[in-house]
């Protein structure tokens, strides 16, 4: 890709080739390759992702992810979803002076 422009309502993508393309959504996706601060802290990883439980805890305890990190889907709903798990289980841990 070179540019991308308004046109209207759409969006204009330029490649490199010259080639013009116009859509009416267009959602971005940029690919993943795991490395992370979790690695580092030794978490686990399987098929390439980090590995975590049902509520996005990594082997690490206290330590939670989302999204591309720990799913090949890498789009941002997704994401949002794991984040949604994730921060309900962190708050779920914390002492009951803070609920």
């Amino acid at each position: 890709m070179v540019a991308m422009n308004t046109a209207g309502n759409r969006i204009e993508v330029l490649a490199s080739s010259g080639q013009s393309s116009t859509f009416d959504t267009l959602y971005p996706v940029l690919g993943c390759q795991p490395g992370s601060l979790a690695e580092m802290a030794g978490a686990d990883y399987a098929a390439g992702s980090l590995a975590v439980d049902a509520h996005q805890q990594a082997s690490v305890s206290g330590l939670y992810a989302a999204g591309d990190l720990v799913s090949g889907i890498n789009q941002i709903s997704v994401a949002t979803g794991h984040a949604a798990v994730a921060a309900t289980a962190i708050h779920n841990r914390l002492a009951p002076n803070y609920r």
